[in-house]
C-alpha cells in the first residue's frame, strides 16, 4: 500500500490480504485515511487497561466475577502464544477451545463444558469491541466469530422420595447446606439468595425481603414467609445470627458432589427452583402470582421452569376429542379385514 506523507509517496505494508476483495477495499480506505492527514489509533501491545474496564462496567458483582475469571484464560493463552489481543480472531478461537479443554483437564481431572469455553469467547468479543469504543485497539477480529452451543440438559424437578433421601443425607452435612435447601425448596430462590439478613426477616408480618437476588439490589423482592421454613427463620432471628447461612467458596460444587453420591447426576441445587415453579403450576396457582413468587419477569422464562409429569397430562388427555357414534368402537372395526365382496363394488 502507498500513502502520501507531505510531498512524497511511502510504501506501508498491512494487515489486509491482497487475494480478498473486501480486503483490499478496506486497505484503500485505510490508505485515504491516512493520506488526507487523519489520526490513525495506535496499536496498543499492553493490556492493562481491561481489569480496570471490566472493574467500571455496569455489570453485577456476580457477572464481573465470571468476565474476569474468563480474561484470565484468555490472558494465559495469548502470554503463551503471543497473540495481541487486536490479533485474536476466528483461527486462534479454535486453538484457544483445544487449549482451554486440555489445561482444566490437566489441572482438575474434570472435562470443561464446551459451553463454557465459548461463553469466555464471547466475553472477549466484549472486550475487543469496548477496546475499540475507548481507543485501545484499532479492530475487532472476533466481531464476526459464531460457533454453536450444545445442546444443554434439561434439569428434572425432584421427587418427594428424592427431596426426603436429600434431607437424609444433609444430616451429615454443615449447617448452612440444610438451611439453604430447606430455604430454596419452599422459595424457589437461587443459591446465593439464600443468604438473607435477619435484618431482611419481618416475623410480625411474616414477610422476607430478598434484598440482592439475580440482577442486582434493584431487582429486590419482597414475599410471604411460606409456612414450612417460619420455624426455621423464627429460630435463626431469636439465635442472634446476622444472615441465614453463610456460603463458603464453591458452594454450588458442594451440592453437586452430594447429588453425585445420592445417585442423582442429573439434578443440581438449581432442581429446587424448578421443583417450586412444576409445584405452583401444578397447584393451579395464577401464572402472574408464581412469577411473583419466584422473581420471574418473563413469562418465557417461567416457562422453561415449568415441568410436566403424566398424571398431570392424564386428565387432558382425551379433551377435545369426539365421542365414538352409539357407542361403537368404530376405530376397532376399520382395522377389521374387508369381506371380498366389498372390495370388489
Amino acid at each position: 500500500m502507498r500513502i502520501k506523507q507531505g510531498n512524497r509517496w511511502v510504501a506501508k505494508a498491512t494487515r489486509y490480504l491482497v487475494a480478498d476483495p473486501l480486503a483490499t477495499a478496506r486497505a484503500k480506505v485505510y490508505a485515504s485515511t491516512l493520506s488526507v492527514g487523519e489520526v490513525c489509533v495506535p496499536q496498543n501491545k499492553s493490556t492493562d487497561w481491561v481489569v480496570p474496564m471490566i472493574e467500571n462496567m455496569p455489570i453485577t458483582t456476580g457477572t464481573c466475577e465470571r468476565y474476569l475469571s474468563a480474561w484470565r484464560s484468555l490472558n494465559q493463552f495469548m502470554t503463551l502464544r503471543k497473540i495481541r489481543l487486536d490479533e485474536f480472531g476466528p483461527i486462534h478461537a479454535n486453538l484457544f477451545i483445544l487449549w482451554r479443554h486440555d489445561v482444566k483437564k490437566n489441572l482438575s481431572r474434570k472435562k470443561l463444558s464446551r459451553n463454557t469455553m465459548i461463553q469466555e469467547l464471547k466475553i472477549l468479543k466484549i472486550i475487543q469491541r469496548q477496546g475499540r469504543l475507548l481507543g485501545k485497539m484499532e479492530g475487532r477480529p472476533m466481531d464476526d466469530y459464531k460457533c454453536q452451543q450444545t445442546a444443554k440438559r434439561i434439569r428434572p424437578e425432584l421427587t418427594d422420595e428424592e427431596i426426603q433421601k436429600c434431607r437424609m443425607a444433609l444430616m451429615n452435612k454443615p449447617s448452612w447446606m440444610g438451611v439453604a435447601f430447606e430455604i430454596s425448596l419452599a422459595t424457589g430462590c437461587r443459591l446465593r439468595e439464600c443468604c438473607i439478613p435477619t435484618s431482611c426477616i419481618d416475623l410480625e408480618r411474616r414477610t422476607v425481603t430478598f434484598p440482592n437476588p439475580k440482577g442486582g439490589e434493584t431487582k429486590a423482592f419482597l414475599i410471604p414467609i411460606p409456612a414450612s421454613i417460619l420455624p426455621l427463620l423464627t429460630h435463626i432471628v431469636e439465635s442472634g445470627a446476622k444472615v441465614t447461612c453463610l456460603m463458603p467458596r464453591k458452594a454450588s460444587y458442594r451440592f453437586r458432589r452430594m447429588f453425585d453420591k445420592l445417585g442423582m447426576p442429573n439434578h443440581c441445587f438449581h432442581s429446587l427452583r424448578i421443583t417450586r415453579v412444576s409445584r405452583l403450576r401444578r397447584a393451579e396457582v395464577p401464572r402472574a402470582s408464581a412469577m411473583r413468587l419466584v422473581n420471574h419477569s418473563s413469562e418465557i422464562v417461567h416457562r422453561m421452569y415449568d415441568r410436566f409429569e403424566m398424571g398431570d397430562l392424564r386428565k387432558y388427555v382425551d379433551a377435545g376429542s369426539t365421542p365414538l357414534a352409539n357407542g361403537q368402537n368404530q376405530t376397532a372395526q376399520l382395522l377389521l379385514p374387508k369381506s371380498e365382496s366389498r372390495r370388489t363394488l
